[in-house]
C-alpha cells in the first residue's frame, strides 16, 4: 500500500497530512472469444481460445493464467472445470490456446472462464463465463440426403419448405437448424429471414467439402404451425441441391428432429431467376400467402408444389464455415447523374464496389423495373457494359401493384459504380435507391491516413479492393 505525505506550510504553521491511500491496481479478463468468436455455435474443430486484459495501471503484463472449461454452467460458477482445468500455467500468451487435447460430442456447449496473474503476482478475478456449442462433428450426424428438382429453368430458384409442430404440452428449451443450401441459400421462419448473412454458405470445392449454417431458432417458433421456407439458389453449383436438418430440445430433456425428408416440397417462387453473372429476376406477383404459411402442400406434384427427390450427394465432407459470413457491411445514397433518354436514368454510388441496390418503388402489377450496371458510362452518360462479355448484370423487379413496393436481390451480386434504371413512369430521387455493400464481414483492426491525398486514395483503393467478395 503506498502512502503520500503532503507538507503544507500556513503562517508558520506546518500541517501534516498521511492519508492517501490507493488501490492496488487489478488486472480484468475480458472480451473471451472462441475462435476469434463470442459464444460460437455450430462449430465442427477444435477452438483457440483468447482474451483481452484491462488494468488501471500502465505496463500491466499477464505472467500467467488458468482456464476452467466445464459441461454447465452451474459448474463453472462453482469453480470446477469438468472437462479441463489448465491448473496455472506460467505464460504471456492470451491468444491461440488450442483446446485440441479435449474430447468434444457433436452438439456439446462448453462453458469456460479465465483468471490471470500480473507482473507483480496479483491475480484477477475470474473472468464472466463465456462458451462454445460444437455442430455436427460426423458425417453420420447427419440424418438425411441431399434433395433438388432437376426438371426446370437453368437459373431457376427451388423454394424448400417444411412445418414444424411444438409439443403444445412442452416448452422449448433450444433449437439448431443446421443447412447446407447450395449455391446460395436463406431461411425463413414464418415469413421472416432467419440472420443477417448473405449469400452462404461460404464458397468451397463441392468435391472437397461443403460448408454449412447453424442457426439458432428455438426463440422463432410459437404454438400451433410454423412453415420453415428454404430457397435455394443455383448460385456457383449450377443446380439447387438443400440438406438440413432441425433438432428441437424441450425443458423435459426430450429431443425432436426433422431432417432433409421433411422439406421435400418444392415450388418455384417470386425469384424467377438468379445467377451470379446475369443477375436476379423477381416477380411480387408470386408472392402469395400459400408460400409462407405452416401446412403440408399435396404430395403429389400440381401446378404449384412438386415433390423434390434424392440427388447425387457432392462428394465433399460436410464442414462448419471457418471463416466470417458475407454480410451488408456499408448502406450509400447514390446520385442521379444522367438520363441519357426520357425514362432512363442513371445513377452514381461514388465508388467501385461489390453488392446490390434495394430499391423502392411503385406502379401497377406487371410492370418491370430493369437496373443495369456497369463500372464506366458511355459518352452519352447510358452504362458501357462492354467489358462484361456475355453477362447481363441486369436485376428485374415486376411490381405487385400493391402501393411502395420495396425489394433487393438476394441470390446474385455485381461489381459497378454506376447502375441504370429502366421501366419507371416517373422520375425517381436518390431516396429511391440504396447501394448495399457487401462482402465478407472481416472487422477491421486498424486505418491508415496522411497528409498526401494521393497515398490516401492508393490505400482507399487497396481496402476497397480486398474487402470486396
Amino acid at each position: 500500500m503506498k502512502k503520500f505525505l503532503i507538507t503544507v506550510c500556513l503562517l508558520g504553521w506546518t500541517v501534516c497530512v498521511v492519508n492517501a491511500k490507493t488501490t492496488t491496481p487489478v488486472v480484468q479478463v475480458e472480451d473471451l472469444q472462441a475462435e476469434y468468436q463470442v459464444n460460437p455455435i455450430g462449430i465442427d474443430y477444435a477452438p483457440q481460445l483468447s482474451w483481452k486484459l484491462s488494468s488501471s495501471a500502465a505496463a500491466t503484463r499477464q505472467t500467467a493464467y488458468r482456464i476452467l472449461v466445464a459441461t454447465s454452467e452451474s459448474m463453472l460458477s462453482d469453480d470446477r472445470g469438468d472437462v479441463w482445468d489448465s491448473g496455472k500455467v506460467a505464460s504471456g500468451q492470451s491468444t491461440c490456446i488450442g483446446t485440441e487435447h479435449i474430447k468434444m460430442l457433436s452438439r456439446a456447449r462448453y462453458y469456460w472462464k479465465v483468471m490471470v496473474w500480473d507482473q507483480d503476482g496479483n491475480p484477477s478475478e475470474w473472468s464472466h463465463p463465456a462458451f462454445w456449442e460444437m455442430g455436427l462433428l460426423s458425417q453420420s450426424d447427419w440424418e438425411g440426403g441431399w434433395i433438388g428438382y432437376v426438371p426446370g429453368i437453368p437459373g431457376r430458384v427451388l423454394y424448400f419448405k417444411g412445418s414444424f409442430y411444438p409439443d403444445p404440452s412442452k416448452q422449448i428449451a433450444y433449437s439448431r437448424l443446421y443447412v447446407a443450401g447450395i449455391g446460395f441459400f436463406e431461411v425463413y421462419i414464418n415469413h421472416k429471414k432467419v440472420g443477417d448473412h448473405v449469400l452462404d454458405p461460404a464458397q468451397s470445392t463441392y468435391s472437397k467439402r461443403v460448408y454449412y449454417e447453424t442457426f439458432d431458432v428455438g426463440a422463432l417458433f410459437h404454438q400451433g404451425g410454423n412453415s420453415i421456407v428454404i430457397p435455394v439458389a443455383p448460385g456457383w453449383m449450377g443446380s439447387p441441391r438443400l440438406r438440413a436438418q432441425l433438432e428441437v430440445v424441450y425443458t423435459d430433456g426430450t429431443f425432436y428432429k426433422m431432417n432433409t425428408d421433411s422439406f421435400r416440397h418444392v415450388t418455384a417462387g417470386p425469384t424467377v431467376y438468379a445467377t451470379v453473372f446475369d443477375g436476379e429476376k423477381y416477380d411480387a406477383r408470386e408472392d402469395t400467402e400459400d408460400l409462407w404459411k405452416a401446412g403440408t402442400p399435396p404430395l403429389l406434384m400440381d401446378k404449384d408444389w412438386a415433390w423434390a427427390h434424392n440427388t447425387d450427394d457432392p462428394t465433399g465432407e460436410m464442414h462448419s464455415a471457418r471463416v466470417e459470413p458475407i454480410k451488408i457491411v456499408e448502406e450509400l445514397k447514390p446520385t442521379l447523374v444522367a438520363e441519357p433518354q426520357p425514362g432512363v436514368y442513371v445513377f452514381d454510388a461514388g465508388r467501385n464496389l461489390a453488392g446490390w441496390v434495394e430499391i423502392k418503388v411503385h406502379g401497377n402489377a406487371g410492370d418491370a423495373v430493369n437496373l443495369y450496371f456497369a463500372e464506366t458510362l458511355r459518352d452519352n452518360g447510358s452504362v458501357n457494359q462492354d467489358n462484361l462479355r456475355n453477362a447481363k448484370s441486369n436485376d428485374c423487379y415486376i411490381c405487385a401493384g400493391s402501393g411502395i413496393e420495396t425489394w433487393e436481390p438476394a441470390f446474385t451480386y455485381h461489381g459497378f459504380r454506376y447502375f441504370q434504371v429502366e421501366g419507371l413512369s416517373y422520375k425517381p430521387s436518390d431516396d429511391d435507391f440504396t447501394v448495399k455493400v457487401v462482402r465478407t464481414d472481416v472487422k477491421p483492426i486498424g486505418s491508415f491516413r496522411c497528409s498526401n491525398q494521393l497515398v490516401n486514395d492508393i490505400h482507399r483503393i487497396a481496402v476497397n479492393t480486398e474487402c470486396r467478395l
